[in-house]
């Protein structure tokens, strides 16, 4: 019989992209396990475009800082079965939402109006349901370990 493959897509909003550096090395290291297991759909990295499949499990760092990032988190949770947030950023929207906390002067709003920011930054949680949080900044991979091998006994 052969064993089912969870579709898994990586996603990186407002980031250094640290933790999706930390997830490749990650993936080198677990590279047998990953492919047995896995079909990624996508990851900016590895794939040129995203598939339209949907996804058993989507991976997401970085903060909300725009309504285009909120619409797409939204839509990323509607096709997804399991979300993992993985970092400080997407999971208390850090420090991407430090400018929160700073008095909007009219230079702020300037610059939140002209790259069409939302008004506050946001951690994925704030805006989508999230299933797994993986810390870390970056992601402490042992963390993520745990949790992929969670998912692959429960889900696959």
């Amino acid at each position: 019989m052969v064993k089912k493959k969870l579709k898994i897509s990586f996603y990186s909003f407002t980031s250094c992209e640290g933790c999706m550096m930390n997830i490749l090395i990650w993936l080198y290291k677990n590279f047998d396990f990953f492919k047995d297991n896995f079909e990624i759909n996508k990851m900016k990295l590895l794939t040129p475009k995203t598939s339209k499949k949907k996804d058993d499990i989507a991976i997401i760092e970085g903060a909300i800082s725009s309504q285009e990032q909120e619409r797409k988190v939204k839509e990323i949770r509607e096709k997804t079965k399991i979300v993992v947030a993985i970092g400080t950023c997407a999971i208390t929207g850090a420090p991407s939402n430090n400018r929160n906390f700073l008095k909007k002067d009219e230079e702020i709003v300037k610059y939140i109006k002209k790259y069409n920011q939302l008004e506050k930054v946001k951690s994925v949680k704030e805006v989508i349901k999230v299933d797994y949080e993986v810390t870390g900044c970056p992601v402490i991979t042992e963390e993520f370990n745990n949790i992929i091998n969670n998912l692959v006994t429960h889900y696959a």
